[in-house]
């Protein structure tokens, strides 16, 4: 079998990327973010734009929200039942259980308030849901 000829492999590496950039492109604008569109095309039944919150500076004994988007890829509607954080500083400020019908956006708000002396943080939330492994959301702050 004869090898390509030289100019034919960049062209050829050229235009796999630009097959990939539109693919990132069209799943970013259709889903809103890589993160969603992954999710969607390996089956998820939730999908978590962001699941790490750095909140750079904060107050001590100041309580901060933080907003999760969780998004329903299932066909079922699904439940956020309840929540384990790893420290009491992080807890979720929405009620629970929180439904989420199919298709739809459920906002889970967590509250973070750090009554400790000056430090960085990084602590976890667990948000467990009927249809899926628990979410893991990490909240990163330094207090001041």
């Amino acid at each position: 079998m004869a090898m390509p000829s030289r100019r034919f492999v960049p062209v050829f590496a050229a235009l796999a990327i630009a097959v990939a950039v539109t693919i990132v492109t069209y799943a970013t604008v259709r889903f809103g973010s890589f993160n969603v569109a992954r999710a969607y095309i390996r089956g998820d039944a939730v999908a978590v734009d962001r699941t790490t919150f750095d909140l750079g500076q904060i107050k001590s004994s100041v309580p901060l929200d933080v907003v999760v988007p969780v998004r329903n890829l299932g066909a079922d509607g699904l439940r956020i039942t309840g929540s384990r954080a790893t420290c009491g500083c992080v807890h979720v400020a929405s009620k629970l259980p929180l439904l989420i019908e199919p298709g739809a956006i459920g906002v889970v708000r967590l509250s973070v308030e750090a009554d400790e002396e000056e430090r960085e943080f990084e602590e976890r939330i667990k948000l467990f849901v009927d249809v899926a492994d628990p979410i893991v959301v990490t909240v990163k702050a330094v207090v001041k």
